[in-house]
């Protein structure tokens, strides 16, 4: 088998639909026993479309995902049933989505669905509309990606917009019962977080660095995170996907005050993210993982990123590899200064650095000799440099406070998909390679080992359904 391009593998570890458009993950929760994890889904082409649809996908943890068939899809009054997330209190769930029109599909209004006792099933709620297109007096150029979550006395929303003279924003709302809204302002925007300012081509970046928000935020996460909050944004720009940021500060309930702002994704491949509690009670996140540029798909475009437990190192966010991940492992190997083959085509390889300490260099190169990985990390800085992309430097904490420090830096590929996270490093690298390497070979200076991951059963299309809509699989976001 070639590894040319134009032979193309399916990872087995991300997820992907089984046909056509993935894009943005969202509402992930821990019910009945079961993950269910919804994504952005076109079942008709490998293209985006407005009249997106929502997939569905469930599993025993968070990695060994089955594919269960679309639950939402456009109909009479759904142009496109857009990103969203899922209110739970007493064991209770309801999805909340975007809902578009496609004469403007840049402002969704909110509407809502709710589950079979089996949540494979999801009905569209017959009300309508429980919040219209609109905040406030605010002149909206964008608004979308409902994320809700209850205080203890009442619902809380909250939306990415992009707005005339302010940028990117994120907005609130309040709702007894999850029907009733009242619009509650503006929590954070471009033009009032902390530290930034507009440039000559009227982008809007913190402190003069390049990742910074543009004119659109999407997919707000907002959440409570080892005493302070959390902010996870992706930032648009010029009606473009850009890059996942995050800001860490203090929330009063009704305004986010930013202390600290940095990049939680690395590399070209990562977008939308999603956060999420499981069923341990610890704070995790998802991304979409996009296609290179380059690559023109014709089953299947897109993927999901690799779990990712979040923690807090004073301001920064770091990431380490979610405990899932363990019992797929096989039994590993200690690399060195002599090269060791690794199997790509029937499983996946991690590769596994000690926590910070002395000095390590890891280099992977396919079976005609080409680097494909280069990964150096010291205590203070990771560079990695994936052929075909831009080099990548990590900022990353020293061992031992907080504990998750002392947990490896984790390196995966799986087919063409190359993601890094952990070890004390601030967010997570996400790079796509040009070819599906079936061999390689590793070598490094230091110590760090591989351990080949089993193979997780491919997603294969559901049984034959009902068109989603008001009802869907029988038991059994925007413009780019």
């Amino acid at each position: 088998m070639s590894t040319s391009p134009a032979v193309r593998r399916r990872p087995l570890l991300h997820l992907t639909a089984p046909h056509g458009w993935l894009n943005d993950p969202h509402a992930v929760a821990h019910l009945g026993g079961h993950y269910h994890l919804f994504y952005q889904h076109n079942p008709h082409g490998v293209d985006w479309a407005v009249g997106i649809h929502w997939g569905h996908a469930t599993a025993p943890d968070l990695v060994g995902w089955v594919d269960r068939g679309d639950v939402l899809a456009p109909d009479d009054q759904d142009g496109g049933c857009w990103s969203g997330g899922m209110a739970v209190k007493d064991g209770e769930a309801t999805l909340l989505y975007t809902s578009v029109q496609t004469e403007n599909p840049s402002l969704g209004s909110v509407r809502l669905a709710h589950p079979s006792p089996s949540a494979l099933v999801w009905s569209k709620d017959p009300v309508g509309a429980v919040i219209g297109p609109q905040a406030g007096d605010l002149d909206l150029l964008d608004l979308r990606d409902p994320y809700p979550w209850w205080t203890g006395r009442e619902w809380l929303l909250v939306q990415g917009a992009g707005v005339s003279g302010l940028g990117g924003a994120v907005v609130q709302y309040r709702s007894p019962d999850l029907r009733d809204w009242s619009y509650d302002g503006v929590v954070v925007s471009s033009a009032t977080a902390a530290g930034i300012t507009s440039t000559a081509d009227g982008s809007l970046r913190p402190d003069g660095s390049p990742w910074w928000s543009r004119e659109m935020w999407e997919c707000p996460q907002l959440f409570a995170l080892d005493g302070s909050w959390v902010l996870l944004l992706s930032v648009g720009h010029r009606h473009r996907p850009a890059d996942i940021v995050y800001a860490v500060g203090d929330y009063d309930g009704s305004r986010f005050t930013p202390r600290y702002w940095g990049p939680f994704s690395h590399g070209p491949a990562a977008y939308a993210v999603t956060a999420f509690v499981d069923a341990q009670g610890r704070r995790c996140a998802m991304s979409w993982l996009r296609e290179r540029t380059e690559t023109r798909p014709t089953e299947w475009a897109g993927c999901l990123s690799l779990p990712v437990l979040l923690t807090l190192d004073g301001d920064r966010l770091v990431t380490a590899p979610h405990p899932d991940l363990a019992k797929y492992r096989q039994p590993g190997q200690a690399l060195g200064e002599d090269p060791v083959t690794v199997d790509l085509v029937s499983g996946a390889a991690e590769f596994l650095v000690p926590p910070p300490g002395a000095p390590l260099s890891l280099r992977v190169a396919d079976e005609a000799g080409v680097e494909l990985v280069h990964l150096d990390a010291a205590a203070d800085v990771v560079r990695l440099r994936v052929a075909g992309s831009e080099p990548l430097e990590l900022t990353r904490s020293a061992a031992g406070a907080p504990p998750d420090r002392d947990l490896p830096l984790s390196l995966m590929m799986d087919a063409d998909v190359v993601e890094v996270c952990g070890g004390g490093t601030e967010g997570m690298v996400a790079v796509r390679l040009s070819t599906y390497p079936q061999r390689v070979t590793v070598w490094t200076s230091g110590v760090a080992t591989v351990y080949p991951v089993a193979t997780v059963s491919p997603v294969v299309p559901a049984e034959p359904r009902a068109q989603p809509g008001s009802a869907s699989w029988p038991e059994g976001n925007r413009p780019r």
